[in-house]
């Protein structure tokens, strides 16, 4: 025989065991390398069980690489330490900082008067693994008979397996629990540690699962997945308030489908759609990991032509194959199969991160207090699925205004918060304070200057003659005004600009500080050097518009029309005083 011919030797193997342990029709479940300390030679554990009891311990035979038996009983002894650990990573751990999601820009202080609108993007950088800050993550574990090697491997790495996932940096807290089945184990389900953040617990339970039982092929972890399903709080359970719940769930066959009231003992039968419904309603993922261990599919397997045990107590059969798949899909978590002990450990590892950093949706949701100044979000549903493993910038278009909220004689200032939300948890905020100004006051000024020929030019604004305003500024109260002038001009040295259809827009005349108990005026010599840029030594052509004058203090404002014929040189006056409106 070859050195190190494998397939050799699991036929020598399956043909020892067969004859030793009389095992009918013996089928390879594990196989385990080591080498011996004191030779330096490899040998080789193979275990096995009946075709039809996959469920069983098994036995084991050890071979060299010659495909001689060896004897197990002084090995231990001689090579000064246990045979046939599973080989396990080695995984550092590293006290990590946690890794904070980012807004950019990261506050705002907006002044919104009432026709401003404000928009902005507000990208948001959310690292990978940062999706979620708290979880508990519940490991549940099939310990019947044909689990042996899948349990050691875990036992052996569970130490590993709590410094990865803490050295995301994240709030982890951890419960333990294993299944087994009806009628003849002597429990279903058993709750060993309560979730906590105490490892020594954690590894303390994990170490006291035991491979034992289990009867026919399906188990009962229909049953430990409905006592798992229930609300934050304390009990057997005791998930946390505001954690996310992660069902860390690995066998290798499927399940009993229907658990029957009669079998359970529970006021209600347990099916997978009831499981799954509970699941969902409690917003609990689970990762299933199906082992190799057991029945060909494992937690997938077709349940009904495996189950004898449950006959007399539940009547015939349910379920279907794709029980753990469709479970995982339902929760928002995932379904691996083809695991053996050399995997297992940091197959744990990967899916519990990429759950815990997985995010189905990221979204900009304003507080209550600012949402009335938000007009719009875009996109609207914000961005999702995205996955834990990697970074995401994520950019939010913003649109800001005062909301229908109307000035007073004071600034309103509104505080609150848009909040980064993902899936359901507020993950981040952006300080957001929006200001009101006190409202100010607006004369709208009508002024009428220069001259309007007499021509045969068909239609004009005015009737020919000559034009003048005098516009007065006073401020009567005691505090300095902040005033600026807004000039319009309809017509402008003789051209209609504002004839409909057209329209003008205004445009900055002045800014003034007019002192408390002052006055000041604008005429047509200065409306002109405001439009123009300069003054006019030139008569000047026909202008008309409207002056606006704001001020952040109540103003008497007035204004003198004068007005000339051309051919008799009569003269009009009128004096108009112009009521103010709050804007």
């Amino acid at each position: 025989m070859k050195t190190h011919d494998l397939d050799a030797l699991k036929r020598v193997a399956l043909k020892t065991l067969a004859a030793k342990a009389e095992i009918r029709e013996p089928v390879l479940r594990d196989v385990a390398e080591d080498v011996l300390a004191t030779t330096g030679k490899p040998v080789f554990r193979f275990t096995a069980t009946a075709a039809d009891k996959p469920n069983d311990p098994g036995v084991s035979v050890v071979l060299d690489d010659a495909g001689t038996v060896v004897d197990t009983s002084g090995l231990r002894a001689a090579s000064g330490r246990a045979l046939f650990r599973p080989k396990l990573p080695d995984i550092p751990f590293e006290a990590l900082e946690p890794r904070r999601i980012k807004l950019d820009p990261s506050r705002n202080d907006l002044r919104l008067g009432e026709c401003d609108r404000f928009a902005e993007t507000i990208t948001v950088t959310i690292p990978k693994s940062s999706a979620v800050s708290k979880a508990d993550i519940f490991f549940l574990a099939d310990t019947t008979g044909s689990m042996g090697s899948i349990l050691a491997a875990v036992k052996a790495g569970a130490a590993n397996i709590l410094n990865a996932l803490g050295a995301l940096g994240l709030d982890l807290a951890y419960g333990v629990g294993n299944y087994k089945d009806f009628p003849s184990d002597p429990y279903a389900f058993a709750a060993q540690q309560p979730v906590t953040n105490v490892p020594a617990a954690v590894l303390a339970a994990i170490n006291a699962w035991t491979a034992s039982g289990g009867g026919d092929t399906p188990e009962g972890q229909f049953f430990a997945l409905d006592q798992l399903a229930v609300p934050p709080g304390g009990g057997s359970i005791g998930w946390r308030a505001g954690a996310k719940r992660i069902i860390v769930w690995f066998g290798d066959a499927p399940a009993h489908d229907p658990v029957c009231q009669a079998i359970s003992g529970l006021p209600y039968a347990i099916s997978e759609a009831s499981v799954t419904n509970k699941l969902v309603g409690e917003d609990i993922a689970v990762i299933a990991i199906s082992t190799v261990t057991g029945t060909a599919g494992a937690l997938d397997a077709d349940p009904v032509p495996l189950s004898t045990d449950y006959g007399g107590a539940c009547g015939a059969a349910g379920g279907a194959a794709g029980q753990a798949t469709r479970i995982a899909t339902a929760t928002s978590g995932q379904h691996v199969s083809g695991i053996d002990a050399l995997s297992i450990v940091n197959t744990i590892i990967d899916l519990v991160k990429a759950v815990v950093g997985s995010i189905d949706n990221v979204s900009l949701v304003p507080d209550a207090a600012i949402a009335p100044f938000v007009v719009s979000i875009t996109p609207a549903g914000g961005f999702g699925p995205l996955a834990g493993d990697e970074d995401h910038v994520l950019k939010f278009e913003v649109v800001f205004s005062a909301g229908g909220v109307r000035c007073s004689t004071e600034d309103k200032v509104f505080t609150g918060f848009l909040n980064v939300v993902a899936d359901d948890t507020v993950v981040a905020r952006k300080p957001t304070r929006i200001t009101i100004p006190a409202c100010r006051y607006s004369y709208s000024v009508k002024f009428v200057c220069g001259t309007q020929q007499d021509c045969e030019c068909g239609c004009t604004p005015v009737r020919p003659g000559v034009y003048a305003t005098e516009i007065n500024i006073h401020n009567h109260k005691c505090r300095d005004a902040e005033v600026e002038k807004w000039l319009m001009p309809m017509v402008l040295a003789g051209a209609a600009l504002g004839r409909e259809p057209r329209v003008v827009k205004r445009r900055l005349g002045d800014r003034i500080k007019l002192p408390a108990d002052a006055a000041t005026m604008d005429d047509c010599c200065r409306i002109t050097e405001m439009l123009l840029g300069a003054p006019s030594s030139a008569p000047m052509p026909l202008t008309i518009g409207f002056m606006e004058i704001v001020s952040n203090v109540e103003l008497n404002v007035t204004a003198v029309y004068t007005a000339t014929d051309l051919k008799s040189n009569g003269l009009s006056i009128d004096v108009h005083s112009v009521t103010p409106r709050l804007k």
